[in-house]
């Protein structure tokens, strides 16, 4: 009878160890996903994370979108990805060039990496530059920076021309 009880235990624990319920439901999950982008939510999902369950949506107001990951015990951002959604166009060249042109006409007018951190940290709003690579992709020039803010890893992408944000992600790092 013991050896019965003893297996009856062994089987239940490993069953049962691989799922994890989560401690907050799919709407609190929303709203603090929403909390930290606002938007459209466009997709959800819960998904198990290194036996973690975590909520992972896909927001957007329009010009951005933005994947945010939600801790499913704690309602905690553990991911905040932002992705520029808007269409780059290159500008045609018109008759009469304008002066006023804030636009660098040469592609190798460049930023410099000082300028490049300066606009990512502002972005961030804290932490400190550990990274930083002038990369061309698609034929365009940028800079990827990592910044750590405390338990923070974050990554930008700024256009090497213009100083736009091109991309934003947070992730929490253990």
């Amino acid at each position: 009878m013991k050896k019965l009880a003893l297996g009856l235990l062994a089987v239940t624990l490993l069953c049962g160890c691989g799922t994890k319920e989560a401690k907050i439901s799919m709407e609190e999950a929303k709203e603090a996903a929403l909390k930290a982008f606002q938007g459209d939510i466009i997709q959800s999902n819960k998904d198990e994370d290194d036996g973690k369950v975590v909520y992972e949506f896909i927001i957007d107001n329009g010009p951005n979108r933005c994947e945010v990951e939600i801790d499913g015990n704690t309602g905690e951002v553990l991911k905040s990805e932002l992705e520029d959604s808007r269409l780059r166009t290159v500008p045609q060249p018109s008759e009469e060039p304008s002066q006023e042109s804030s636009q660098p006409q040469n592609s190798e007018e460049i930023i410099t990496e000082d300028e490049a951190k300066e606009a990512a940290l502002a972005r961030s709003g804290a932490g400190s530059v550990v990274k930083s690579e002038l990369d061309t992709d698609d034929g365009n020039v940028r800079y990827e920076i990592e910044i750590h803010d405390g338990n923070k890893e974050i990554n930008v992408e700024v256009d090497a021309v213009t100083k736009e944000i091109l991309h934003y992600e947070e992730e929490i790092i253990d």
